[in-house]
């Protein structure tokens, strides 16, 4: 399942027609990355410290989860741009939530022993673009409260600040750029039982509401999704743009390093937003992004995300700024330039493409579709099979050139190289190719040398005599016995 960035609303909408609004008058207009810049260097205002007592009842109700601020400090950030977009808490919390799925509640109770979330917490860091601050500020004019001043205290979280705040930053910059006002809510907090963990609700996800936490194990960083889920009247999420045309031309050296550029149609669907997510592999770095007109744009790669999105995407990621919004039904391209390595050598000549979805500036999921036309240069001892129909290839010198065309929509392109050994099936209507490597991997091999087994036949020992069951795995469903009808894209099919 896709986790879509969610764009919110930061700034008034009057800057989503132009560049984001200037710190004043006089001041330049700032580009996102000086906005960013600025998120990512916002502190606590030390004159909005407010004491809280347990009869004040201060708390916050966001999706299935109850929030609850017993005794201690709140303390919010400074504004920027007018708007307030966090506060943080330290002294003693409360939490409930309780899934409303039963699912849901299996899940949680992995994690946790129990169907439900009960649970105090000694400190809390909030990031928002919607209406928290209004709605603490207007529980803490009912409890008669009033700020006070306190630098120390503000200076206590400045690094904490500092490790969470760029994931933020990212996350509430993309307001700035869409006309979206849906709601965005994050908070981790300490809990006394648990350790840090997150509460998310996110009106721009398929799963709005979240609750879970992340950890690291040596140099790893994984995260446990405790409950993720939909909630009533929160509409599903629209894409605002749709890939309809991908141009890949993509030269492969040698050292098996990628130099390639990409010219993605596109058409708006949405209310007009700005900013445009495409996967790319974290192994490539993007050297250029130009519009329509050659024209520039600004855009954001590898940098910080949440820890929630980093579960689904990685940090395979790329953010579009475009210059203005785009009319409804309207198409238009991006170019991109990239290079990188993402092709591993396995040993014994096998290689692998590990970026299978984001080895070029993919938009959307699998649920969208799109036209391929990808040209391929690579070095001519190899083979190379890409998705679409081959119209062409030949020599030229040490490489070989190849041209493929999708003849129908497709949701993915994907191409894979090696000493291959392939063999072909053709009927009336339908042509399948079969490519193998001639050779096991060699971790693959070893193993099998140290356990005296063998492979079995017809994988890297018969290439003249190749069948469909040489390349599947054990235990992989049998094609040839699976008599379900299948409705095909393309006459011609690669495996």
């Amino acid at each position: 399942m896709r986790l879509l960035l969610a764009f919110l609303a930061f700034l008034p909408l009057s800057a989503l027609e132009a560049t984001p609004l200037p710190a004043s008058p006089a001041a330049p207009p700032r580009t996102a990355h000086q906005l960013f810049d600025a998120l990512n260097n916002l502190h606590l205002d030390p004159a909005s410290v407010y004491r809280i007592k347990p009869d004040h009842r201060i708390e916050l109700r966001r999706g299935d989860a109850k929030i609850s601020f017993d005794q201690g400090d709140l303390i919010f950030f400074h504004p920027l741009d007018g708007q307030i977009s966090g506060v943080v808490f330290a002294g003693r919390g409360h939490i409930l939530a309780l899934p409303r799925d039963p699912i849901e509640k299996q899940q949680l109770a992995r994690f946790l022993d129990a169907p439900i979330l009960d649970q105090d917490f000694a400190s809390a860091y909030i990031r928002f673009t919607d209406d928290t601050s209004a709605d603490l500020l207007h529980q803490l004019h009912n409890a008669a409260l009033t700020p006070e001043t306190d630098p120390a205290a503000a200076a206590r979280w400045d690094p904490v600040l500092a490790k969470l705040d760029p994931a933020q930053s990212l996350r509430i910059l993309c307001g700035a750029f869409t006309a979206s006002l849906e709601p965005y809510f994050y908070a981790n907090l300490d809990g006394i039982a648990t350790g840090p963990f997150d509460v998310l609700f996110d009106a721009m996800r398929p799963e709005p509401f979240l609750l879970g936490q992340g950890h690291e194990t040596g140099d790893s960083r994984f995260y446990d999704t405790w409950a993720s889920y939909k909630l009533p009247d929160i509409p599903a999420p629209v894409s605002s743009f749709h890939a309809t045309h991908y141009a890949i031309n993509t030269s492969i050296s040698p050292d098996r390093s990628l130099d390639a550029t990409a010219a993605v149609t596109l058409r708006a669907q949405g209310p007009g937003d700005r900013m445009i997510v495409f996967d790319l592999s974290r192994s490539l770095n993007v050297q250029s992004v130009t519009g329509p007109h050659d024209e520039p744009l600004e855009f954001f790669q590898n940098e910080e995300v949440t820890p929630q999105e980093r579960s689904v995407r990685g940090n395979d990621y790329l953010l579009v700024l475009l210059p203005r919004a785009v009319p409804r039904d309207s198409d238009f391209s991006i170019h991109f330039h990239y290079r990188g390595n993402i092709i591993d050598d396995a040993g014994n000549n096998v290689l692998f493409v590990g970026a299978r979805e984001s080895w070029y500036p993919h938009l959307g999921d699998n649920a969208e579709f799109a036209l391929y036309d990808l040209s391929m240069r690579w070095p001519r001892k190899l083979r190379l099979v890409a998705t679409g129909t081959k119209i062409d290839e030949r020599e030229d010198g040490d490489f070989k050139l190849g041209h493929w065309k999708t003849e129908k929509p497709v949701a993915v392109a994907g191409f894979n190289l090696g000493e291959y050994a392939s063999a072909s099936v053709s009927s009336a209507n339908y042509s399948v190719d079969v490519y193998a490597n001639r050779q096991l991997e060699q971790e693959l091999s070893k193993r099998l040398d140290d356990n005296h087994e063998i492979a079995g036949p017809g994988i890297g020992q018969r290439p003249g005599n190749l069948t469909m069951n040489a390349v599947l795995p054990p235990f992989a469903p049998n094609p040839a016995a699976d008599r379900k009808s299948t409705r095909l894209n393309s006459s011609h099919i690669t495996i």
